[in-house]
């Protein structure tokens, strides 16, 4: 009897879940006010590309003069990225900065209030609630709460797609069911602006647009089309990073066909049915505006920006030009430049920066539970291991309910996140290990928002030692953050 009514009050879909996040905001909101400028990761270059869209609507030209300031030491700028985050931030920070006297903290109090947005959001919805658990049990996502990047809007994004593709009354899915055209085109917009937003926000975050449409081919199709997805993903990736080395372009292209057969075998069997064919409809429909939202900036970059008619046209003459001795391109191309760039190029084995002296796993994980300051403030390497089994047995339990749920739902959608999971550390360390060694577990955060989605469709069907794993997580995250993170960190 104790153990039913502790499995209830536990359950991922309680209000209970919603106490953490609230702890992580009094914590990040305490970072934010106590820690000094720049204490964070390229703080300082996040808050010049945001300072640059106080007098500004559109992006510079490389090289403006008014950008040059957020120029970091490898001679590139986040204005150049297509994150749209600075945009916002910036003209925030004209309305708040007056109110708080300090136009940084107002920038941290943009990322806090986006934590404050998903807390509030989804606490009110008992079936949206599992889509926070994953977000409670690292001490690393409070942190990018706790000042300003561009990662904390990423992550808010994708809680809200997660919300209209998983949630069932959420307008989206409400769209889906209504008879209204009103209803549709509100599903529509708002999955539209989702996407839009997705795709002007940090890169690693794509892999999860991908997610998206293999859970949604899933569910809406089968699962022979969210395995085509699936393997349209996998097939991007390997084509993109050249992955096997030395992989012809005609198996890229086979895969690929074969990916596309898959989808279009459960597609074509679902075509004579009307609600799939509107469903269908609306997902084009919403593609279409999250396309619309991000082409403009696209084309902006592609013909203003990097016009050859102005005096620097490109990243690559810009880097040359602003970035720091050992950075420049044309002393990665020629093999001088510091060892971490292009380690691919230099001869680096993939495995032995994976796991070699360079411990990019070991690395990354520690970030991913817990690094502050410029990644040198950390706990004890035990303390990362009891995390490690922790989160190990967290997803153990997970899979066990999985196997032991009656439909198929469930386990589908878990082992649709673990393939997913496994992308989103592979996309990492294949930049790491091409371009530049940045051992970082934020870039995992794509698959937090993931495995919260396959934790929403088990509806309970876990053991006890799923959430009781959780709890200890979140105390730990708790002790993480207020050790190592608050006292340890760059006071003003």
């Amino acid at each position: 009897m104790k153990t039913e009514s502790l499995r209830r009050g536990l359950a991922f879909d309680s209000i209970v879940w919603v106490v953490p996040l609230v702890v992580a905001m009094i914590l990040a909101a305490t970072m934010a006010s106590i820690s000094a400028f720049d204490a964070h990761p390229d703080e300082v270059h996040h808050a010049a590309a945001a300072d640059y869209y106080r007098t500004h609507w559109l992006p510079p030209k490389y090289g403006d003069p008014d950008a040059i300031p957020s120029y970091s030491f490898y001679g590139t700028s986040y204005l150049h990225e297509r994150d749209i985050v600075y945009l916002l931030a910036g003209k925030w920070s004209l309305a708040v900065a007056p109110l708080v006297g300090d136009i940084h903290l107002s920038y941290r109090l943009f990322n806090l209030a986006l934590l404050a947005a998903i807390t509030g959001a989804f606490a009110w919805k008992r079936e949206a609630r599992p889509l926070l658990v994953p977000l409670t049990l690292s001490a690393q996502v409070w942190y990018v709460f706790s000042y300003f990047n561009a990662d904390a809007f990423a992550l808010a994004v994708a809680q809200f797609a997660a919300y209209q593709v998983a949630v069932r009354d959420s307008a989206f899915n409400s769209g889906i069911t209504s008879g209204s055209y009103r209803g549709w085109w509100r599903g529509v917009l708002v999955l539209g602006l989702a996407i839009g937003l997705l795709l002007l926000s940090k890169r690693n975050f794509y892999v999860f647009l991908a997610f998206l449409a293999a859970y949604l081919a899933l569910r809406e199709a089968g699962w022979r089309a969210s395995l085509g997805m699936t393997l349209a993903t996998i097939v991007g990736v390997g084509w993109y990073f050249s992955v096997p080395i030395g992989a012809p372009q005609w198996l890229f292209a086979c895969a690929g066909l074969v990916a596309i057969s898959l989808i279009l075998l459960d597609c074509w069997s679902q075509a004579p049915n009307p609600a799939f064919r509107r469903r269908v409809g609306m997902l084009i429909t919403a593609g279409a505006i999250g396309l619309a939202l991000f082409v403009p900036r696209a084309a902006y970059d592609k013909y203003v920006v990097e016009n050859p008619s102005n005096a620097i046209s490109s990243a690559e003459a810009t880097a040359e030009i602003f970035a720091a001795d050992r950075f420049k391109p044309s002393q990665i191309a020629e093999g001088s430049a510091d060892r971490q760039l292009a380690m691919r190029a230099r001869g680096a084995l993939y495995v032995t920066m994976l796991t070699g002296g360079d411990r990019w796993l070991w690395t990354s994980f520690e970030s991913m539970v817990g690094g502050y300051g410029y990644m040198k403030i950390f706990s004890s390497a035990r303390f990362y291991a009891l995390v490690g089994v922790i989160y190990l047995t967290f997803v153990a339990s997970l899979v066990y309910g999985a196997s032991r749920a009656s439909d198929g739902t469930a386990r589908k959608s878990l082992v649709l996140a673990g393939i997913f999971a496994v992308l989103v550390v592979l996309l990492s360390s294949l930049h790491s290990w091409n371009s530049d060694f940045q051992p970082q577990g934020r870039y995992f955060f794509p698959a937090l928002v993931m495995l919260g989605v396959a934790i929403r469709d088990l509806r309970g069907r876990y053991p006890i030692t799923a959430p009781v794993t959780a709890v200890l997580a979140v105390a730990l995250a708790a002790y993480s953050f207020w050790d190592a993170g608050l006292g340890s960190i760059e006071k003003r």
